[in-house]
């Protein structure tokens, strides 16, 4: 099978075994038909679905930021940093069970966050936490890993003090009968394998304690360049949740919990673990940015200009103009440096309040401007990169 590294031999497992069968029926869409080997079906077949799923991943992380954050251009810009960050874009392409499950988490986050907006109309709240739950209970058929989010969610419903009978009755049951049947169904073909499957899942080897911080640079898939944004993403997710975590909190639970849970299961070992957060980075992102405007102080702006911006310049300017003068990029730093001096020295001038928006739209223009150019040079020399 070749699925984007040459021709190479691949074990399957049993029919929906290895995994709930959801997925790969989804997975399966952009297959023609008149495919009847794997050796007909071409990497566009594969990615077809992934591909079409984030452009309506992108419509739901808008609607969920939103709802979060009520702000236009927040969530504008959330789809815009999920759309033009290097790490993402490529990695939301490729054809895993993450990407799929993406799009139903951000569905059921919704559905659980209008479930708090509409309490005061029971009949209405009622019906969102059972279309929660059904979207949760769908998690499940896609990959066991969307159980992190459920248990956020349920303790998100806690915090808003919905009653523990309703929980159970509209939450918890439907997502238990919806994985039960799977469940039910898959024991047919062979009880016994199909729990030694779940157990060695759930049970897989876990090669260090580093991995974790192994995947903070880059994710680790083969030839994948190393992005600053991706390491931001982790630092704004840190940032956001101590700096405005109770504001934030219908997001970054169940975040938190889903990566607490790949990080018990081994799920470090293996990066696609992580594709499913991919959007709440986003939107985390985002929400630093938007702090950093708001409240600047010269840790986090420093902070910003070593990782997110000098990556953006790196694959977006960098690469194309060699050999490149550094002096270009000590003029970027010193122009930055002194406009964010004046912001924090002088907050309530007028002038400088006026050209730390227009240096903040600037920049951010600049560097859609060079992500669009990087992602043009890393897909046209994916197997030839430039290491920094």
């Amino acid at each position: 099978l070749d699925y984007g590294i040459g021709t190479r031999q691949v074990v399957f497992m049993f029919p929906f075994l290895d995994h709930p069968p959801l997925g790969g029926l989804l997975m399966s869409l952009g297959v023609p038909n008149n495919v009847n080997t794997f050796g007909d079906i071409s990497l566009k077949d594969t990615r077809f679905v992934s591909t079409n799923i984030a452009v309506i991943v992108s419509i739901l992380i808008f609607i969920l930021a939103y709802l979060v954050t009520f702000s236009p251009f927040i969530a504008v810009l959330s789809v815009v940093v999920y759309s033009i960050v290097p790490s993402y874009l490529l990695a939301s392409r490729f054809a895993l069970l993450e990407n799929i499950l993406a799009p139903f988490v951000l569905l059921q986050l919704i559905f659980l966050i209008l479930v708090n907006h509409f309490k005061s109309k029971k009949r209405i709240s009622t019906i969102f936490l059972i279309l929660s739950a059904i979207t949760a209970g769908l998690m499940l058929l896609i990959k066991e890993t969307g159980a992190g989010f459920i248990i956020g969610s349920i303790i998100m419903l806690i915090i808003w003090r919905l009653s523990f009978k309703k929980i159970l009755l509209y939450f918890i049951l439907p997502i238990l009968v919806i994985f039960g049947v799977y469940l039910l169904w898959a024991s047919q073909f062979s009880s016994t394998i199909l729990f030694q499957v779940l157990n060695l899942q759930s049970a897989r080897g876990f090669v260090g304690s580093l991995n974790f911080l192994s995947i903070l640079p880059s994710l680790r898939f083969e030839n994948f360049p190393l992005d600053g944004w991706w390491i931001w993403g982790f630092i704004s997710f840190g940032l956001i949740g101590l700096k405005e975590g109770q504001k934030y909190l219908s997001i970054l639970i169940p975040a938190i919990c889903s990566l607490i849970l790949v990080l018990l299961l081994g799920g470090p070992n293996f990066p696609w673990y992580y594709l499913t957060l991919i959007p709440f980075f986003a939107i985390f992102i985002t929400l630093g940015i938007f702090h950093i405007y708001k409240s600047p102080a010269f840790s986090s702006i420093l902070s910003f200009m070593l990782v997110p911006l000098s990556s953006s310049f790196y694959w977006g300017y960098s690469v194309l103009h060699q050999p490149l003068n550094i002096w270009t990029y000590r003029l970027l730093f010193l122009i930055c440096i002194i406009i964010s001096s004046l912001r924090i020295l002088k907050p309530l001038n007028s002038k400088v309040r006026v050209t730390w928006l227009l240096f903040c739209l600037g920049l951010l223009t600049l560097i859609i401007r060079w992500n669009i150019k990087s992602l043009y040079f890393i897909i046209s020399n994916f197997d030839k990169l430039p290491f920094p």
